[in-house]
């Protein structure tokens, strides 16, 4: 239920700005790949498994057993719940000297047997795990930046059964391992599909509660065929399963000034994921929200009327997924707090980075062009930080803000990924932002954009520039509109991108001299970026001065204060 609560300090406030930010690329599927031999009780461990098969050494906190490292997935901060599903590939068994030429087990659930699969952590690092009758079932854990503590005393085994496995929205603890299996006791149906056929490739999901302070997500197994006791004999496990990230919501939180009201969050999908894209997806406010307070389901945007009291609101929404039936849902939690206060202005802009995978690690700094308080933003004055889940290799490191590709780690495809820019110790004070990642097998295609310019005559408006890319390339040809898109970079209301690429000015502009700058990115891998900019004239009337060439902000202020004015010696009105 939504809750406010009376602000008892001064507080920040401010009217946001809303931008319209384009549309994000396609973002390749985060999937992970599970080697069955993966040891969930090595998670986040400094230690290493050992390599010969039911080998085991030390006793208490020193045991070890063998395996591999489990693979994770790195969790932004903020993260309220994601949705999950695995899937098996042929070839799977949890014994033998070599791989089935056929699999033995088709699911991550397991499969039924005559042992009691009851399997102990001996060094106390993490709980214990049975499931009577039951081997092979894919565990995880949540785990903060730290490493679990092995105590040298085990600690109790937690039970499961197939509905405290499938249950639709768990929530364990951080630190604690548990049973997934495949995601969820049935699968989902198609949406749309008559006579509501299945989906095929074991679209199960199941949706987890994120404890706070997690930083990670393990994923491995806690036995082989026959083990019960202490964990062992993983290395003559064979085969693999798939993890697929189909959906995230992440926490948000915004500000307005009271008496002002306004727009206090631009989108509550902007740091959330769908598998497939936001196209699938829908939006709406769980329970009442509080008068004046409204979450537009069209947009995402979260807007205060200006008679709001102010106080800090709590109310809870959830994303869902329309390509399932029923549609597949996680909450997730906003945030708006309304103040007398005025917050400082951040602006951060969205960034594209590209990487080959036979090429050198990537970076791009985010703050770099952003901005807060009117001067650039810097790790002294904001706090940048991932909202969502960003894949193995992609990486920021918060005290730079640094984005950093790894191509020898990060799979080939492309991301579209939410970064979170904060004034510094402000947790209201914010805006996301995207960065686009475009990891390509080949060779990076060179793109460069040549700056473009017009004037217009008195009075002139339309399309003043018919193409920007009639002089900017891609792999040594000609960018078109079937290989590249164009971005506009805050550009003022009156001027537009025409479907072809081109600039049009709207009737009745001032005169005056407008720089518009423009990111030229490649179609198939939309991470590979180019700016520049096209700078239009507008020439003023005979006898009257035209505008002096002003940055973005200064020539907008400047605009309102003349329109404000009424000089009619600066006006034309199209014939």
């Amino acid at each position: 239920m939504p809750t406010h609560s009376l602000l008892s300090r001064p507080a920040l406030a401010a009217l946001l700005a809303v931008a319209c930010a384009p549309a994000v690329a396609q973002v390749t599927s985060l999937e992970l790949t599970v080697d069955t031999k993966s040891n969930l009780f090595f998670a986040g461990r400094s230690v290493t498994p050992l390599t010969s098969h039911c080998a085991q050494s030390g006793v208490g906190a020193s045991y070890r057993s063998d395996g591999k490292l489990p693979p994770h997935l790195a969790l932004g901060p903020g993260i309220h719940a994601m949705q999950l599903r695995a899937t098996s590939t042929e070839g799977v068994a949890y014994s033998g000297s070599a791989p089935p030429s056929d699999g033995l087990y088709s699911s991550p659930d397991g499969t039924t047997t005559s042992h009691p699969g009851n399997v102990t952590d001996p060094t106390g690092a993490f709980n214990g795990l049975a499931f009577a009758s039951r081997l092979g079932i894919l565990g995880a854990a949540f785990l903060d930046g730290s490493e679990p503590v092995a105590t040298g005393t085990a600690k109790p085994v937690q039970t499961f059964t197939a509905a405290t496995m499938n249950a639709a929205s768990p929530a364990y603890a951080l630190g604690d391992a548990f049973f997934m299996g495949d995601g969820t006791l049935s699968d989902r149906m198609g949406a749309g599909v008559a006579g509501g056929v299945s989906l095929t490739d074991g679209e199960q999901r199941q949706s987890f509660i994120v404890p706070p302070g997690a930083t990670r997500m393990f994923f491995g197994f806690t036995d082989s065929y026959a083990v019960s006791g202490p964990y062992r004999c993983f290395t003559d496990n064979w085969g693999e399963v798939y993890v697929k990230l189909m959906l995230t919501t992440s926490d948000d939180a915004g500000h307005v000034q009271a008496g002002v009201g306004g727009t206090a969050i631009a989108n509550v999908r902007g740091n959330d994921y769908v598998d497939g894209g936001m196209s699938n997806a829908t939006v709406a406010a769980i329970g009442t929200w509080p008068p004046g307070i409204a979450l537009d389901p069209a947009t995402g945007a979260v807007t205060v009327a200006p008679g709001v009291a102010a106080a800090a609101y709590d109310m809870d929404y959830e994303l869902c997924d329309t390509r399932t039936m029923p549609a597949s849902c996680s909450p997730a939690k906003v945030q708006v707090v309304v103040t007398s206060a005025v917050a400082k202005p951040i602006e951060p802009t969205d960034n594209a980075v590209a990487a080959s995978k036979t090429g050198a690690t990537a970076t791009v700094d985010l703050l770099a062009n952003d901005s807060f308080d009117g001067s650039a933003a810097t790790p002294g004055n904001t706090d940048v930080g991932p909202q969502g889940v960003w894949p193995p290799g992609i990486t920021l490191d918060p005290a730079t803000g640094v984005a950093t590709v790894d191509p020898a780690v990060a799979a080939a495809g492309n991301y579209g990924l939410s970064y979170r820019l904060c004034e510094k110790g402000s947790t209201t004070n914010c805006k996301n932002a995207k960065l686009t990642v475009s990891v390509v097998s080949g060779a990076v295609n060179p793109i460069t954009a040549t700056p473009d310019a017009a004037t217009v005559p008195p009075g002139g408006s339309g399309e003043v520039i018919a193409s920007l890319r009639g002089n900017d390339t891609l792999g040594g040809g000609s960018a078109t509109t079937g290989n590249t898109g164009i971005t506009p970079l805050g550009w003022p209301a009156a001027f537009t991108l025409t479907p072809g690429g081109g600039v049009s000015v709207a009737p009745g502009t001032l005169p005056g001299t407008y720089v518009l700058p423009y990111r030229l990115c490649e179609t198939a891998a939309p991470g590979n970026c180019v700016e520049t900019s096209a700078t239009v004239t507008l020439s003023a009337p005979a006898g009257a001065a035209a505008i002096p060439t002003l940055g973005e902000w200064g020539l907008l202020l400047t605009s309102a204060a003349l329109a404000a004015m009424a000089l009619p010696g600066l006006r034309r009105r199209q014939g």
